[in-house]
């Protein structure tokens, strides 16, 4: 198949190569392959697997409630992901275009899956011009939205640490 026949659409096998790449672990530490870009330039990217190209998150959104965070890419497609705390720490759980909704076999351990899934799809529909978008020089914070907040930090403990100590 020449590239001019490529649809310009995701499909479910793309979104789940994203989500497997970005949770990809560093073996010298135990964080996540985008914790590690957002520790070191502020911000991590997805590359587009339609068009080839980098992409940055363009807008994102913070849910204290869920806790979870959705990442929106304007790449050939706009696209959701959703990082989100479970017992593993906060990985990107899932993804989601209009149309096609992939997500990491741990999702189901999710406080609320149907919820969190509406919110990203409904994400994607709902911006506007006056949809504030990321600012890509801003450093990252630190968030923790749980009740045990302990326990999820101690997940998160190797990006913790390299994050206050540096490489």
């Amino acid at each position: 198949m020449n590239r001019n026949d490529m649809s310009n659409t995701y499909t479910p096998e793309m979104l789940e190569q994203i989500i497997s790449h970005l949770n990809e672990i560093n073996r010298n530490d135990g964080t996540k392959r985008f914790q590690d870009e957002i520790l070191f330039s502020g911000k991590f990217n997805i590359l587009c697997p339609i068009t080839n190209q980098n992409v940055y998150p363009a807008y994102n959104f913070f849910l204290p409630h869920m806790p979870a965070v959705i990442y929106i890419f304007e790449a050939a497609e706009r696209l959701a992901l959703v990082s989100s705390v479970l017992s593993l720490g906060n990985p990107i759980v899932a993804a989601a275009t209009k149309t096609i909704w992939a997500e990491t076999e741990n999702f189901k351990f999710h406080q609320n899956p149907a919820s969190l899934m509406d919110i990203a799809r409904s994400s994607l529909t709902e911006l506007s011009s006056s949809t504030p978008k990321i600012d890509l020089n801003i450093k990252p914070k630190l968030f923790c939205g749980h009740k045990n907040f302990a326990h999820f930090i101690w997940n998160e403990l190797p990006t913790i640490d390299r994050s206050i100590f540096g490489q």
